[in-house]
């Protein structure tokens, strides 16, 4: 009977030690394969980071957005960030799916000389900050920009809708979607990403039409620009306030303008420049009662009525030739408005 005992002892503890062993590998085993899975999920980020970079050396914008899900009325952590060049690259990172968040990455979004753009971009980078501890720098609400151009702040469909024309789909899966599901539809990817990608068009288009220099040479606006470029950066990292809302003469200097003795300077009914026109063109907006004079020294009219085109600065430019494609300004051909070799056809030629 005691030998029994001892033998039952003896099995209990060689079982004990061989669970501890057994454990002690499966703990080995698990930190090797999270090694080998971090080494590739931060590879894979780091050359996805890089072209990020490489598409911001000149224009340092950035499509921003972030998913989550709600359960019962409570937010879980971000579960997807999605950023887009200007380039038209996107990506989409899991960060619900990440047993880690890639130093890359983390770099990429506390950098703060390249502007994340977006709706509502800093609540987003707020709720970063909570989930991940990732300080996003240099987020930027599209809504100041809307107000800036004189357009209402909307959200981020609408605005697609009014300065991109286009629809985000609208289908029964994107009113409740789980971006925390093991693999995602084919329609959530392309949604997130169009989400991202149309957050910097938006941008794009907008600040165009603030810095409508050279469409040839600066498509998307000169970001350059000192005056251009400082206006921006008072607004990033600042939540958007609709009771104060940002009106764009507030924030950018007014055109130097001197007014010949011949001319007449044209404003807007919001007071904004409009363009120079001859005097004799000044008085007869007066005469027609299509304006009211306010300036007498500096001949000056404000119109009754905002002009077709509202893009800042879009009279003041000079009617250059200039190819589109090259941007050679001689060496045109000129022709009249219905060219010889059509006119030549018409009766009675």
């Amino acid at each position: 009977m005691a030998k029994t005992s001892e033998d039952l002892v003896v099995n209990i503890v060689v079982g004990l030690i061989t669970l501890v062993v057994a454990a002690f590998f499966a703990i080995v085993l698990f930190k090797i394969i999270k090694k080998i899975f971090n080494y590739l999920t931060q590879s894979k980020c780091d050359d996805m980071v890089a072209k990020f970079k490489s598409h911001c050396k000149k224009y340092k914008v950035l499509g921003f957005e972030c998913e989550w899900v709600t359960v019962k009325g409570e937010r879980r952590p971000v579960a997807l960030v999605q950023l887009c060049s200007i380039k038209r690259f996107c990506v989409l990172f899991r960060l619900n799916r990440m047993l880690w968040i890639p130093e890359s990455l983390r770099a990429l979004l506390e950098d703060e000389d390249i502007m994340k753009v977006g709706v509502d971009a800093i609540l987003k980078a707020k709720k970063l900050a909570a989930d991940y501890d990732i300080k996003v720098a240099g987020a930027f609400d599209l809504r100041y920009l809307a107000r800036m151009t004189r357009r209402n702040p909307e959200n981020l469909e609408q605005m697609t809708s009014s300065v991109l024309h286009a629809q985000f789909d609208n289908s029964s899966w994107s009113l409740a979607p789980n971006w925390e599901a093991k693999q995602l539809y084919p329609e959530q990817i392309e949604d997130a990403a169009n989400r991202a990608y149309a957050a910097v068009e938006i941008f794009k288009s907008l600040a165009f039409e603030l810095d409508p220099s050279d469409p040839c040479w600066h498509p998307n606006g000169d970001l350059s620009i000192h005056l251009f470029r400082a206006n921006f950066s008072q607004l990033l990292d600042h939540h958007f306030d609709e009771l104060q809302p940002v009106q764009y003469p507030s924030l950018l200097d007014r055109f130097e303008v001197h007014c010949p003795s011949d001319k007449c300077l044209l404003l807007a009914p919001d007071d904004e420049f409009v363009c120079e026109v001859d005097k004799s063109k000044g008085e007869w907006y007066l005469k027609e009662h299509l304006g009211t004079k306010v300036d007498c020294e500096n001949f000056t009219v404000r119109v009754k009525h905002f002009p077709p085109i509202q893009t800042i600065g879009y009279y003041q430019g000079s009617n250059v030739t200039r190819c589109h494609i090259c941007g050679e300004t001689d060496a045109f051909v000129h022709k009249p408005v219905v060219p010889h070799e059509y006119s030549k056809h018409f009766p009675g030629n």
